[in-house]
């Protein structure tokens, strides 16, 4: 149950009957290629006046007045579940602005602002991570059955070099073509065809983080789904289980990009599951505080803030 999750020709570990879903990256990451960090939000650059720390969000396409309402809510309640002190929230016409007591990096509040979109996805298909290095080679022949509707996107695709850019947000409702990068300590970039989503972030109904000493696994984060959520994981799980490869794997994907593909072996009852992997306490503790929040309505990198309080 600990071991990195394989290549696409290999068998990806299993997902147990006691809810537990391996995510093979400590953090959500973009499309990379083994030598270069996981990207994540932009770095911020925060001040620090009359005793608080300030940035300001400024989203990636424009949002009308109740989805910036929507969101500062959304950004207060993360940064209240992430321990930052009172925290205070404004917004403009355009952007938000976050300012909390004491002194906090700029990177901690950058890591506020991603869009933390989760979902769970059935897998139709697995390639290498290169659009067709060679055409017929084994690496360019996709495992399991394209949908035709996907079939340029897919062959197009290219996962294998640096990208730094976030995924866009992509529509639960459809099947799709993404990106996914797989392991942290070994980064082994893939191609996916995915169903439409089965189970969303809207599913959740709270998230922890916690360190698990007992078996190794590190920093990880505990989901509790709703009672919707809860069966239609169960049900979810349920039907994937007795297909063939890759048809019985679960993908989780954070903000358009697969994290973990692990197989299914059974019905997964219980309403939560424990998603564990490489994660440091930061990231583990942001990844709840975003889930347990919701998804934001855009992507918002953080900039500097020169007003005070």
């Amino acid at each position: 149950m600990t071991s990195p999750s394989p290549s696409a020709g290999q068998r990806p570990r299993v997902l147990s009957s006691l809810a537990v879903l391996l995510l093979a990256g400590a953090a959500v990451t973009a499309c990379t290629s083994p030598s270069q960090a996981p990207p994540g939000p932009p770095p911020a650059q925060a001040t620090s006046a009359a005793g608080r720390t300030a940035a300001v969000y400024t989203p990636d396409h424009p949002l009308d007045q109740e989805q910036l309402k929507q969101a500062a809510e959304q950004l207060r309640k993360r940064a209240e579940a992430r321990g930052l002190p009172d925290a205070r929230v404004t917004s403009t016409a355009a952007a938000l602005r976050l300012s909390v007591a004491g002194q906090v990096s700029g990177d901690r509040l950058a890591a506020l602002g991603r869009r933390t979109a989760l979902d769970f996805r059935p897998v139709l298909a697995v390639a290498a991570g290169a659009a067709a290095p060679e055409p017929g080679s084994a690496d360019s022949t996709p495992t399991g059955a394209v949908p035709p509707e996907l079939a340029a996107g897919f062959a197009a695709l290219s996962c294998a070099g640096p990208d730094t850019a976030l995924a866009a947000a992509i529509d639960p409702g459809a099947a799709v073509a993404v990106c996914g990068t797989v392991t942290k300590a070994d980064p082994v970039a893939m191609r996916f065809a995915l169903a439409p989503a089965a189970v969303r972030g809207t599913d959740i109904a709270k998230a922890s983080a916690a360190f698990d000493s007992q078996f190794g696994a590190g920093w990880q984060v505990t989901v509790e789904f709703t009672a919707q959520g809860g069966k239609a994981f169960a049900d979810l799980t349920g039907r994937i289980a007795p297909q063939p490869a890759p048809a019985n794997q679960l993908a989780i994907s954070v903000d358009g990009t697969v994290v973990s593909h692990p197989y299914v072996a059974q019905a997964i009852v219980g309403g939560a599951a424990v998603i564990s992997g490489s994660f440091t306490e930061d990231e583990a503790k942001d990844l709840a505080a975003a889930l347990s929040s919701g998804s934001l309505p855009a992507h918002f990198k953080a900039a500097v803030s020169t007003g005070t309080d």
